[in-house]
């Protein structure tokens, strides 16, 4: 439960005594008689992160800063203040939307609609996948990997390994909040929504600039909106670190994927609606602004850190590659894995990397890493049991007693599963990795970096907020 202290208006006088009617309204009475309506307690998002009250609370706050609704509210005022709506679709949600309506076609078919609705009835001028800018991730993230690993016994350097993956939100809370030690391990490299946010804020614009198609040569500003499989991705996008000195957000709404269900349905439109005459006046093309939008990479619906990771790093620091695709030993259950390559010319070279899904895994981990029991080089931490293909925001049975959740989670993998992967992202000819190897250390940190920050915890001093 949230247990951050709520700002109380004291102006009605002291109340004596509080009534709950039929309705479930909350009234006070004060000591002369009067009685007045209590309002619905709100914390912000920004309250939350600065709070160590709990660790994941994102699903028990009330996000009212970035919902559908308020959304709705923001959309009329973008034309006055010249801002081009952008958004970003995670695989995950797009794949959770096609498997749950049934949509023909699958992925692609499902991404081409919630473009054309996302364009003809919102307005957007672009809309993105952000698995381009998860291959920008994997490969910063393989850099950092082996850039750790080859300096792991420098004198005077702190403890580099494990290195453990930074895109969870969720487990980057829990981390600042009861694992600070740890925060040294965590990769710097930015989740992709994140990536995308500051590439859609600060480079896009620029491109959009400097195309010769575009005629427009007066900069463009941005509001950029993601679709998320998981609720922490709120609590994520409104962290300071993730936005400029004059308080500009690298993304400035987040929506789950069944809040992106609940905005269609709020719009009259069924995304596995065949007939719907809006899929018919939309075009074929897809906007390739960071690359193919229809691509995925090897690794799992996760995003494919430890694949990726362990791929380019064998190759560079072990010499040889592992047999492909990667075979995993499940431990306790499938969502603890590992995996361990050897050097061919060295056999005390090796590279071990594993996987842990879900909370319960993830403290097992952390007490490894803490008694300094831990084997791994490498770890692809995610806080939702079977992973982001499971996240929290995530679409449910229409009829829990005809599919079950087990059920629905294997048709989204299905989908996700039917894109074309990368196996690696620095073979790919998209934009993005082109730029990036010709951006400067600078231009790195700016659009691919980021901090963790220990956040101190504070003493209940309220025996009403203990949790027994």
């Amino acid at each position: 439960e949230c247990i951050k202290p709520v700002r109380v208006d004291k102006s009605v006088g002291r109340t004596a005594r509080i009534r709950i009617g039929e309705d479930g309204q909350y009234t006070g009475v004060t000591e002369d008689g009067k009685e007045y309506q209590l309002p619905k307690a709100e914390i912000t998002l920004a309250d939350c992160l600065a709070c160590s009250g709990c660790v994941t609370s994102a699903e028990a706050v009330l996000v009212e800063q970035q919902s559908h609704t308020a959304l709705l509210s923001v959309l009329p005022t973008l034309p006055a203040a010249s801002k081009a709506l952008v958004v970003t679709i995670s695989p995950q949600s797009c794949s959770s939307l096609a498997a749950r309506h049934q949509v023909n076609g699958g992925f692609a078919e499902c991404f081409r609609r919630l473009a054309a609705f996302l364009k003809l009835r919102l307005g957007a001028r672009t809309v993105l996948n952000s698995s381009s800018a998860r291959s920008l991730c994997l490969a910063e993230m393989a850099e950092e990997f082996c850039d750790r690993w080859q300096r792991r016994g420098d004198d005077g350097l702190e403890k580099r390994l494990p290195m453990l993956a930074s895109a969870c939100p969720g487990w980057i809370c829990y981390a600042e909040k009861t694992h600070p030690a740890l925060l040294p391990l965590v990769s710097r490299v930015r989740s992709p929504q994140q990536v995308s946010g500051a590439l859609v804020k600060r480079w896009l614009p620029a491109k959009w600039k400097r195309s010769e198609e575009d005629g427009d040569t007066q900069a463009v500003s941005v509001y950029h909106l993601t679709v998320m499989p998981c609720f922490d991705k709120k609590l994520e996008a409104s962290r300071d670190d993730f936005a400029d000195a004059d308080g500009e957000r690298d993304v400035d709404m987040v929506l789950s994927t069944l809040e992106m269900d609940s905005l269609l349905e709020a719009y009259g439109v069924a995304i596995g609606d065949d007939s719907d005459s809006l899929w018919a006046s939309a075009g074929q093309d897809l906007d390739m602004d960071f690359g193919d939008p229809l691509i995925s990479h090897d690794g799992g619906g996760s995003g494919g850190y430890l694949d990726c990771v362990l791929r380019l790093s064998s190759q560079r620091l072990l010499g040889t590659q592992p047999e492909l695709p990667l075979k995993l030993t499940s431990l306790r259950n499938k969502d603890i894995q590992e995996i361990e390559v050897t050097s061919p010319s060295d056999p005390d070279k090796k590279l071990r990397f594993a996987l842990a899904y879900g909370f319960r895994n993830i403290q097992n981990i952390v007490q490894q890493i803490k008694r300094k029991k831990c084997k791994y080089d490498f770890l692809e931490i995610m806080a939702c049991p079977s992973g982001c293909l499971n996240g929290g925001g995530q679409l449910r049975p229409a009829d829990p007693e005809a599919s079950s959740p087990a059920e629905l989670l294997q048709a989204v993998s299905a989908v996700y599963s039917s894109l074309p992967s990368i196996a690696n992202p620095l073979s790919e000819p998209e934009p993005l990795m082109s730029a990036w190897q010709q951006w400067t250390p600078e231009q790195r940190a700016d659009y691919l970096h980021t901090e963790y920050h220990e956040v101190e915890r504070v003493e209940i001093i309220n025996p009403m907020a203990i949790k027994w």
